[in-house]
């Protein structure tokens, strides 16, 4: 994995900070200013949460049992040049629960920091959120998805095909932001084909 720690940990602190700070800032708001402001800092949280995860669970060995099942099924599935297939392959076992720990964990310590307005627009955020990556993943392995019309879906589908060619690059799903941060973005037409660790 090509993110050095000091990166990861200094990108972390200083999107928590913002985040932490900006949820502050939305708490002495008005209601529809303080909703707003949830929604954006809840929407860069949540990639934020499920880049991070992919990259340091699903990709680094100390991810232990998490890291083998995400290399072995998921890229062993979707490998080499068969990235997508008629249908998602259901002999992987889905990590998508693993999130749950994170959501539960961000639940609790913003029902004691967040009014509530602010809290009930967090909840539903980070749960869209997660539900939107997790079906977005699944349409990019398909061979013809509905969403193939729109031109932002076959961009994202295209920079995730670019993950699944390089294992340490494109680890978001709905926006790469975080890996232009931390140093993993890749586009379709400068990367190689390289295997990456793991496979």
């Amino acid at each position: 994995m090509k993110t050095s720690r000091a990166r990861l940990v200094g990108t972390s602190s200083v999107a928590l900070l913002a985040g932490a700070s900006l949820l502050w800032l939305g708490s002495s708001l008005p209601v529809p200013l303080g909703v707003a402001v949830t929604i954006l800092v809840t929407l860069g949280y949540a990639t934020f949460v499920q880049a991070v995860l992919h990259l340091m669970l699903g990709h680094h060995r100390m991810g232990g049992s998490v890291f083998r099942v995400h290399v072995t099924q998921h890229h062993a599935l979707y490998g080499g040049k068969s990235v997508c297939s008629a249908r998602y392959r259901d002999e992987e076992r889905s990590l998508t629960p693993l999130f749950i720990v994170p959501c539960a964990l961000s639940g609790i310590l913003g029902y004691f920091t967040l009014s509530f307005p602010m809290f009930v627009t967090f909840v539903a955020v980070f749960g869209a959120s997660f539900w939107l990556q997790a079906y977005l993943h699944v349409q990019f392995h398909l061979e013809r998805p509905w969403l193939l019309r729109f031109i932002w879906f076959r961009e994202l589908r295209d920079l995730h095909t670019v993950h699944h060619h390089h294992q340490g690059r494109n680890f978001g799903l709905v926006t790469l932001c975080w890996d232009r941060l931390l140093g993993t973005y890749s586009r379709p037409s400068t990367t190689t084909t390289e295997r990456g660790p793991g496979r």
